[in-house]
């Protein structure tokens, strides 16, 4: 299956990954050209393309997943939490936490929000660890 050179014009080097996971039938089409993914068979496809342990997994600036629809967002992340949960109990991550700024510093969501979807992915054991922001809480 070759991608659409129109659709792709301009994004073959950026979206490398992206582009590996559509033909790997990880991804859609336009989830890939979107080029900021936390569906679950992508996070769970990333996390287990390295053969040893991973410390900690940070989902990159997840407001970027669905910019102004808040309930979408949430939905997301917590899917993604459920995942990396999985993958903590499979021995395959220590621990997972969110990197943003702008999506606290923007109210996007809040830390007690991010902490109830952990909650919501993992019970009362989650494997999050703690948001990488600007001031160190």
């Amino acid at each position: 299956m070759l991608p659409d050179r129109d659709r792709w014009s301009g994004a073959w080097s950026g979206l490398a990954d992206e582009l590996t996971a559509w033909k790997a039938g990880v991804l859609t089409e336009d989830q890939a050209l979107a080029g900021h993914s936390f569906a679950p068979d992508y996070v769970r496809w990333q996390t287990g393309r390295n053969r040893e342990r991973l410390d900690l997994v940070l989902l990159h600036n997840p407001e970027r997943a669905h910019p102004r629809d808040r309930p979408a967002l949430h939905r997301v992340v917590r899917e993604a939490f459920v995942v990396l949960e999985e993958a903590v109990a499979a021995g395959h991550v220590a621990g997972y936490g969110i990197a943003t700024w702008a999506g606290l510093e923007e109210e996007v969501f809040t830390v007690g929000e991010l902490l109830a979807l952990a909650a919501g992915a993992g019970g009362a054991g989650t494997a999050w660890l703690r948001s990488r922001c600007r001031s160190a809480w």
